[in-house]
This record gives C-alpha cells, structure tokens and sequence, in this order.
C-alpha cells in the first residue's frame, strides 16, 4: 500500500496514462489507461518482470487493491495491446 500511496502523492501513473496515445474504441474499454499503467508499474517494482506474470496477479486481491479496483485485473494480452 506503500507503493500505491506514493503514486498517488506524485502522480506517476497518472502523467504517465496522459502522457500515452490510447487507441482502444472508448466503448468497448474494461480497464482505464491508468489502472493498466499501475498495474504493470506495481508489479515490475514487486519484482515480477515479464507480462506473463499478470496472468496470475490480475486475479490477485492485494494487486487489485494497490491499483484501486476490485474487479480483475488485465490480462497479460491486455496489457501488451494497450502498451502497443
């Protein structure tokens, strides 16, 4: 909770999410740009490196936690289209 307490104090996800072009059909989005950018952002400072990591903690109580959500978290395939 550390980790998400000090994004959230200096915005680094967010700027990030802003700073990046998103061309998913706004319609049709499960995750926001800004969870997803947490969410690897979170992980890759938890240690986990590869995005076939995600497969496990998208289903993970306290990585849903850390990026704000309850719902399940992107898969290893969302991340790598929305990072493309």
């Amino acid at each position: 909770m550390l980790l998400r307490k000090t994004d959230r104090r200096i915005g680094l996800s967010e700027a990030v999410a802003k700073a990046l072009h998103d061309p998913r059909d706004p319609d049709r989005i499960i995750h926001s740009l800004r969870d997803l950018v947490a969410q690897r952002l979170y992980a890759l400072c938890y240690g986990y490196e590869d995005l076939n990591d995600h497969t496990a903690l998208r289903h993970d109580p306290l990585m849903q936690t850390a990026v704000g959500t309850r719902a399940e978290l992107g898969s290893c395939p969302t991340l790598h289209r929305s990072t493309a």
